[in-house]
């Protein structure tokens, strides 16, 4: 058997990219690579960092003033006090608490992570328990929104001509405040479209140096590309893993340096969404959503009670 550095895990179609294929569509998405499930997961919390409004805001990141220990971390991510909060994390926040109970496979790993560094195109995420650091990056601005809009659109015309988008720049630096606070630990970077064409700048920029931390691994979800380059960005000391869509435009001519993985699209997705690579909600998903629901009901009814009964005692008094 011959071994290669680059290979894919599943080519296409004899008749190229857009032929037609009798076969199903494979459910099975990450059969062999749960880590790769968590990654997608991870990949789309970046979307979230941008507010909901469409206005600009003043740019604030967030930032833990140190690494806690497991014990505290945990206490942490459980708690997640108001303060911890701000216009970018509140998001990302909900969005964790909202893929535990989607994915209860990966709910452990997601329950552990705290937000270290945040920005409106990226977050930081610390797994103190397991003493892993993981960066998302935001791609394209599905909403078109006014403080995202101007830079999206000039980071993806870099990628159309084939160079580093301008972004990798403050990712960068994000990503080095972020090392600061964790040392030592495990990096690993993750990212869909745009958000996955700057994660592998990025790990680029990390192997130049021998003072930078290099990426463990690097998810890429269908990444951006062009016909205007035909060669890799070339990392030695990363594991790339590429996760394409037979058929997506956007990453049609990427080129890794890594493994890449071919997947047939879902006939109800367009073949660029992320949704391809996300795993399948447990069948328990929603029972959990509805105990989680029904136990906060409770709770506020007993809150309630107790309140309509200290005041029955005080009037009495």
């Amino acid at each position: 058997v011959e071994l290669r550095r680059f290979r894919t895990l599943s080519e296409p179609p004899a008749g190229g990219m857009d032929s037609e294929s009798d076969d199903p569509p494979a459910t099975a998405r990450f059969a062999d690579d749960a880590f790769g499930e968590l990654q997608a997961i991870l990949a789309g919390l970046a979307q979230h960092v941008v507010p909901e409004k469409g206005g600009r805001r003043r740019r604030r990141r967030h930032r833990e003033a140190s690494c806690e220990s497991p014990a505290s971390a945990r206490s942490t991510a459980s708690t997640r006090s108001a303060s911890s909060v701000d216009g970018y994390t509140q998001g990302v926040v909900a969005a964790l608490h909202r893929a535990a109970l989607d994915y209860p496979q990966h709910a452990a790993e997601l329950e552990d992570l705290v937000i270290v560094h945040a920005t409106i195109d990226l977050v930081c995420l610390a797994d103190h328990r397991r003493r892993r650091l993981f960066i998302t990056i935001r791609g394209t601005d599905r909403y078109l929104r006014q403080a995202t809009l101007p830079r999206d659109i000039g980071n993806d015309a870099l990628v159309v001509l084939g160079v580093a988008p301008w972004r990798v720049r403050s990712a960068a630096a994000a990503y080095s405040e972020a090392c600061e606070l964790c040392p030592g630990y495990a990096t690993f970077g993750t990212g869909h479209s745009l958000g996955a064409t700057i994660v592998e700048w990025l790990a680029r920029w990390a192997e130049s140096s021998p003072e930078r931390r290099d990426f463990e691994r690097i998810d890429l979800f269908n990444p951006g590309s062009t016909p205007l380059r035909r060669r890799p960005v070339v990392l030695e000391r990363t594991q790339v893993h590429a996760h394409c869509v037979m058929g997506d435009l956007v990453s049609r001519f990427y080129i890794t340096s890594g493994i890449r993985r071919d997947l047939r699209p879902l006939p109800q997705l367009n073949p660029h969404l992320l949704g391809h690579f996300l795993p399948s909600s447990c069948a328990l998903a929603p029972l959990a959503r509805e105990v989680v629901a029904g136990a906060t009901l409770r709770a506020m009814a007993a809150v309630c009670a107790s309140q309509a009964a200290t005041a029955t005692i005080v009037a009495k008094a």
